[in-house]
């Protein structure tokens, strides 16, 4: 996750790439009228862009972070506004392209886990 902990400019650069996640920290506020972490991850995206990266905006939750994300161009996006989390045989299922997989889904929910 890009933008926090131990992450670097310098890995950019280093490391054999080919997209960059960018965290939730900064998705998760990115819609404050202090504009600070939406110009952050403009930034981000921007600069990762231009080196010819793609970017993943993790923790998007709301329709709101979405559409900023969609506005910087950060069209590849996870959290739970696009799925929530399940059972790995349930994924496997959705994966392989078995549509009781997907009714399955609606009705999952963290107890069932």
């Amino acid at each position: 996750d890009f933008g926090t902990g131990y992450s670097s400019l310098r890995y950019l650069q280093i490391l054999p790439l080919t997209t960059l996640k960018i965290d939730k920290s900064f998705i998760s506020n990115i819609n404050q009228k202090d504009g600070v972490e939406a110009n952050i991850t403009e930034s981000i995206v921007s600069m990762v862009t231009k080196m010819g990266l793609d970017t993943i905006a993790e923790g998007v939750e709301t329709d709101s972070q979405l559409d900023m994300l969609k506005k910087f161009k950060c069209h590849n996006v996870q959290g739970f506004l696009k799925g929530k989390p399940m059972p790995q045989e349930l994924c496997d299922r959705m994966l392989s392209g078995d549509q009781s997989a997907i009714l399955t889904v609606k009705n999952v929910t963290p107890e069932s886990q």
